[in-house]
C-alpha cells in the first residue's frame, strides 16, 4: 500500500510533461529493474496502549510521496510489507480517529515522530520510532499589510495523516501555533 509511484526519468529529478488534445510523445521509456523485496518491522515507543497509529514510509530522495503506509497494532507493533532497497523516513502519528484523502485523522493529545533508516534487501526488524507531543511556533502579522488572515501550514512530506496546521492571525498580536510535526512546512496565509 501507500503511494506507490515512480516518476520519470528519476524520482529525484522528474520531467513535467503538459499533455494537450493531440499531443504524442515519445521515447518516454520505463525499466522497472527487479529489485528484492523485504520487510521493515519495529515499535511505537511512547505509544499510547490501545491505540491506533499511521505510520509511512517515504524515500529520502522524494520523501513528499510515501512509498508504503502501515497502520500499528494496538501495542505499538507495526510491519511495513514489499520494501524495495534504498534510504527512507519513517513517519508516525496518531492517535488515529479515521482517514480522508489526506491521510489520517489525528485527535487528542497527538504524538508524531520520524526516524530515518535504509533497507538493502534483507529484512529490517526491530526498528523504534519515538513519538512526542508536537513542538510549538510563534507567528505574527508586521506593517500595514492587513488586520487579520488566516494561516495554513502545509507539510511538504507524506506523513499519511493530516500533519498541516490552521491559525487565525491578528494584526499586532502573536499566536502560538502548537502541535507542529517535525517536518518541513510550506507557509501560506490567505484573506489578505
Amino acid at each position: 500500500t501507500g503511494s506507490g509511484s515512480a516518476l520519470y526519468p528519476e524520482t529525484s529529478r522528474p520531467r513535467i510533461f503538459t499533455v494537450v488534445s493531440g499531443d504524442e510523445f515519445s521515447g518516454v521509456d520505463f525499466a522497472i529493474a527487479p529489485a528484492t523485496l523485504t520487510t521493515v518491522s519495529g515499535k511505537i515507543e511512547g505509544a499510547i496502549p490501545k491505540t491506533s497509529y499511521w505510520l509511512a514510509l517515504a524515500p529520502v530522495e522524494q520523501p513528499a510521496v510515501a512509498a508504503a503506509v502501515a497502520n500499528s497494532k494496538p501495542d505499538g507493533d507495526f510491519q511495513f510489507d514489499g520494501i524495495p532497497p534504498g534510504a527512507y523516513h519513517l513517519y508516525a502519528a496518531g492517535p488515529v480517529y479515521g482517514r480522508n484523502y489526506k491521510g489520517a485523522l489525528l485527535r487528542g493529545d497527538i504524538v508524531l515522530g520520524r526516524t530515518r533508516l535504509s533497507v538493502a534487501g534483507l529484512p529490517v526488524e526491530g526498528v523504534a520510532v519515538n513519538v512526542a507531543k508536537g513542538g510549538t511556533a510563534s507567528f505574527s502579522l508586521a506593517g500595514d499589510c492587513a488586520k487579520t488572515a488566516q494561516l495554513l501550514l502545509i507539510s511538504m512530506e507524506d506523513w499519511a495523516a493530516d500533519v498541516d496546521v490552521r491559525a487565525a492571525l491578528t494584526g499586532g498580536q502573536a499566536v502560538t501555533v502548537p502541535g507542529l510535526a517535525p517536518t518541513r512546512y510550506l507557509v501560506t496565509l490567505s484573506g489578505l
